[in-house]
């Protein structure tokens, strides 16, 4: 009898455990009230943690779009390069890769991940870059980057943590 209701209640529990890792679900805080610092949760089934970006300043995103227009830029990659133009020195393991993602209202969100960077600490950089083409020209919204380290370097995920 002590080894039926020692099953039982193993089966429970495991089953309690399932149920609440399937409740999990993403969200997101408020940049604004984190001194430019905005914050999200993956969802917990990804075995991914927090992430974490430094939101890019007006003043930068005025300069970068007068920039675009005084050059007449006419791709959304070509707009990207822009900020953070692919490396033309890097070797060995370097990956400049850019996804799209079109959103409803006509914005167009660019995602870059860029890692094998030749730099001592910092390993890598991601830039989410939202724009909308306006007038014939692109024109940055909303900008976002984060960085991964080096191993002994620093953090090794996604954040805005320095690296050393």
């Amino acid at each position: 009898m002590k080894k039926v209701n020692l099953k039982l209640v193993m089966m429970l529990l495991g089953f309690t455990m399932v149920i609440s890792c399937n409740n999990s679900k993403t969200k997101s805080t408020d940049s604004e009230s984190n001194n430019g610092i905005e914050t999200t949760e993956i969802d917990a089934k990804s075995n991914v943690s927090e992430e974490t970006f430094k939101q890019i300043d007006q003043k930068t995103l005025d300069q970068l779009n007068a920039e675009i227009v005084s050059k007449q830029i006419k791709s959304e990659d070509d707009v990207m390069a822009v900020y953070r133009p692919k490396s033309l020195a890097a070797e060995g393991d370097y990956q400049y890769d850019i996804s799209k993602k079109t959103t409803g209202s006509g914005e167009v969100e660019l995602t870059l991940i860029e890692t094998g960077i030749m730099d001592d600490s910092q390993a890598g950089q991601k830039v989410i870059m939202v724009l909308k083409k306006e007038n014939d020209s692109y024109k940055i919204l909303s900008m976002k980057e984060n960085y991964t380290c080096w191993k002994d370097r620093g953090h090794e995920n996604w954040s805005t943590e320095f690296c050393h």
